[in-house]
């Protein structure tokens, strides 16, 4: 099916950008399927029908697109531009003119109306005034189910029902925004990859781009990104998905991260005044190193055959050999040998990356906190990028019950990684302890999905010798699910 399909997906990844692999390809057969019975050809023949007739190619998208989104969907980044900068964005620009806010692959429109609710809430009756929202997406079908804007309660998961209540009406088994917030948006067909974006959609601020480049390659994602450069303002803002930050640091736009969520700045103006580069190096640059360099398997817990030699020789090789010796012996709890061997690898290359973590480990374990800390701190400042040094940061501000930190760190780790099991499981465990309910729960969840249905499931981490037993997490996770979950309907009770 692959060899029949590959004309199809080239010509559609030229109109679009859409990469159609694995189930999307699937899709993509059924699809073509359905348009050759319509057309009375066989798919052979069909292709140069589609090659000759751009409204076709464009109703063969509208029926490819992943339209799978939801209100307040990540709302920590609403909250942030809602509170932190729209803000700045007024200061900067003046009060001459309302400040112009893109979704870009708006899917249903669930994304621009949160914006619009929330601005609502922040700004109140002058949020009409002072900011122009729009809507952008290729599927035309689904921009008509935007503008109709009415839901089934599945949009509904992650808003508090006095908030549908007040913005929604019940229209038989949908609840459809109010039209004084529904007017507030102007949906466009937009494809991102057209030489000319429609009228509208130039001299804007803000560009959400959220969950929409997961389906392009680098080379789209960077034509994307020029084009959302050359839309915004000299000074504006770029706001991705959170699974999406590295992707998409590719040079067009300066990341930046605040109050443990990540955004992209285009020019100097809006920079946080502690702004400091927060990773070397490109996504390309990445992208190509994580293809070339397999991730190395976990290690078991296994008696070793006979004890280690001292490491005399300083070769990339013989050093990768030591260090997977020494997580093997720290898996089997021999940490003195293992601090020996780390010692001796320092004395021949202090700045040995992998050895310094695991020393750092040791440190911990140790409870000689600062000494740790000061060593992985010199790490990050190296590699602030370092999935296994920020989850081990994370354990070190936890152990000395710096909860704060330890959130911090957490944070930063599911960014990087979001199926990075242990860093969702130590970070709901932070929120329960402070009693931050609604997020425990959730990221709770998050940890059991990435568990769930995997007899081993990776953590993403390269050296961290974690021991966390999948059958025994799993067991607390529910265990903790039960609990935040009875004590949530009582508290909800309370406030009736």
């Amino acid at each position: 099916m692959s060899d029949e399909l590959w004309p199809f997906k080239d010509l559609i990844k030229n109109h679009c950008g859409l990469l159609l692999e694995g189930i999307a390809e699937d899709r993509l057969h059924k699809t073509l399927q359905m348009a050759a019975r319509v057309e009375g050809k066989s798919l052979k023949a069909l292709l140069p029908v589609l090659q000759k007739n751009k409204e076709l190619v464009k109703d063969l998208v509208d029926q490819l697109t992943v339209n799978e989104t939801y209100f307040f969907r990540e709302n920590a980044q609403i909250e942030l531009l809602t509170h932190q900068l729209l803000p700045r964005l007024r200061k900067l620009q003046g009060k001459n003119r309302p400040l112009k806010i893109l979704s870009a692959g708006c899917s249903s429109g669930e994304e621009p109306y949160s914006v619009v609710i929330a601005l609502e809430e922040a700004w109140g009756a002058n949020a009409a005034k002072l900011f122009q929202v729009e809507g952008g997406d290729l599927d035309r079908q689904i921009l008509h189910k935007a503008r109709k804007g009415a839901y089934s309660p599945f949009s509904f998961r992650g808003v508090p029902e006095a908030l549908r209540l007040r913005y929604f009406e019940t229209v038989g088994s949908y609840f459809q925004l109010k039209p004084e917030w529904r007017h507030r948006v102007a949906f466009h067909e937009l494809n991102l990859l057209d030489a000319y974006y429609p009228p509208a959609l130039k001299d804007l601020d803000v560009v959400f781009f959220r969950n929409v480049s997961i389906y392009f390659d680098i080379e789209t994602r960077l034509k994307i990104q020029k084009k959302l450069a050359e839309i915004l303002k000299p000074d504006g803002f770029l706001i991705v998905g959170s699974s999406e930050t590295l992707a998409n640091d590719l040079g067009v736009f300066t990341l930046v991260e605040e109050q443990g969520l990540y955004y992209f700045v285009k020019g100097k103006a809006l920079l946080p005044v502690s702004h400091s580069t927060l990773m070397p190096g490109k996504a390309e640059k990445r992208d190509a190193i994580t293809r070339s360099t397999p991730m190395p398997a976990r290690p078991t817990v296994v008696p070793l055959k006979q004890p280690l030699r001292e490491v005399k020789s300083t070769t990339v090789l013989a050093q990768s050999f030591c260090i997977k010796d020494i997580v093997q012996l720290m898996l089997n709890q021999e940490n003195s040998l293992a601090s020996k061997q780390l010692e001796y690898l320092l004395a021949a290359d202090k700045n040995l990356r992998e050895a310094r973590l695991l020393k750092a480990w040791l440190l911990g374990n140790r409870k000689e906190f600062d000494a740790a800390l000061t060593l992985l701190k010199e790490q990050l400042h190296e590699e602030p990028w370092w999935l296994d040094a920020l989850v081990l940061q994370g354990l070190l501000y936890k152990w000395q019950v710096q909860l704060e930190d330890a959130e911090k760190a957490f944070r930063k780790a599911v960014y990087i990684k979001p199926n990075c099991w242990p860093a969702h499981y130590y970070l709901a465990e932070i929120y329960r302890q402070t009693e931050q309910d609604a997020l425990a729960l959730r990221t709770y969840k998050s940890a059991w999905r990435c568990l769930q249905g995997q007899a081993v499931a990776s953590t993403g981490l390269e050296l961290l010798p974690l021991h966390l037993p999948r059958s025994d997490l799993l067991f607390l996770i529910e265990h903790q699910l039960i609990r935040l979950k009875q004590k949530l309907v009582v508290s909800e009770q309370g406030r009736k």
